[in-house]
């Protein structure tokens, strides 16, 4: 599981890379780079919710449902309390803007533009798990994958038709059609992710898994490469997302490898603080009146990335803060 994690880490980083660069309109066109992300986290959590049923066919739903709640819906109203509570803070002492107050759909959308991810996550591991649990292993692989990739086109052909409405800078303005809009965009990929934990035994069984990475990694970079000339079209985001997932299963093993999983086994709780981070560092920027061109936005990134994933590490360290970024359940991490 070592190069999951690295991918796992990897995809961390690009959820930064996407969200520092939206800070400026000049340089959100760099965002563009970190497009994979969402589209990996969700294919390997999907995944690997499927393939635990395979795993352990005597699971029972309710006891898995039960530890996803505390693994990602628990966090995700700490973090969201956590945020309201930040935002306030500067309303108040710093902008001086009206507080926000708590709306209903918060439970739902969170009150920071990322906390959309984990709710979404929880419904679609909790659904794929009941497929696996009740008939995915009773088809053959091939049909699995077959209604998978089908089932995935529709919301493709159609995702124009439910478009998410870009919250503030600060994350202001979340609403349901928010949600609603990144949930149908994210959902091929969730659909992908079932017909990938049906076959991810097989796949990891591969004697040429190091071709299979490579050819991953290929069309990741492809992907991304291609996408200012076709306008960045979202067909190219999934097959960023899905180059990332195939590089995941490479075989190698060595110390980097062992380094760079070691982070990623942090990358929950990666995604959980960035925001806090990056907008602390922004927010220092505008007292200093210094401009934030290409340079400073990288410098941003880089340090949201190590203070992010220190910050991570740290809390992962006590059983007291652990299971704020989803430790302390029976299995560890956002996708896990």
């Amino acid at each position: 599981m070592e190069m999951l994690d690295v991918g796992r880490f990897i995809a961390a980083v690009g959820v930064i890379i996407l969200h520092v660069a939206a800070i400026e309109a000049e340089t959100a066109y760099i965002g563009w780079l970190g497009r994979f992300a969402v589209p990996f986290f969700t294919t390997t959590a999907v995944a690997l919710a499927v393939d635990g049923f395979r795993r352990n066919p005597a699971k029972l739903l309710g006891a898995y449902g039960a530890s996803r709640l505390l693994r990602i819906y628990v966090p995700f109203l700490v973090w969201t309390l956590a945020y309201v509570a930040l935002r306030n803070f500067k309303y108040r002492f710093l902008s001086h803007q009206p507080l926000i107050r708590l709306e209903w759909f918060v439970l739902i959308v969170g009150s920071a533009h990322h906390l959309w991810f984990l709710p979404f996550i929880l419904l679609a591991t909790l659904f794929a798990a009941a497929g696996a649990k009740l008939v995915l292993f009773r088809l053959p692989a091939w049909a699995v994958v077959s209604i998978s990739v089908g089932s995935a086109l529709i919301p493709m052909l159609f995702h124009s038709q439910v478009k998410p409405v870009p919250p503030g800078g600060d994350g202001a303005g979340l609403t349901i059609h928010y949600f609603m809009g990144l949930a149908w965009q994210t959902l091929p990929m969730a659909l992908m992710g079932v017909g990938v934990g049906r076959v991810l035994q097989e796949l990891r069984s591969l004697r040429h898994r190091a071709t299979v990475a490579c050819f991953g990694v290929t069309l990741g970079v492809l992907s991304l490469a291609l996408g200012p000339a076709f306008n960045y079209a979202l067909a190219l985001q999934y097959a960023s997302g899905i180059g990332i997932v195939f590089f995941a299963l490479g075989p190698w093993h060595n110390s980097l490898v062992r380094a760079v999983a070691s982070w990623g086994q942090a990358a929950y709780g990666i995604y959980l603080v960035h925001v806090f981070w990056y907008l602390s560092l922004d927010l220092l920027l505008s007292k200093l009146h210094l401009t934030r061109g290409l340079g400073t936005i990288w410098m941003i990134i880089a340090s949201t990335t190590v203070l992010s994933t220190l910050s991570a590490v740290l809390i992962s360290k006590s059983r007291f803060t652990a299971w704020t970024i989803g430790i302390g359940a029976p299995s560890r991490g956002l996708c896990r």
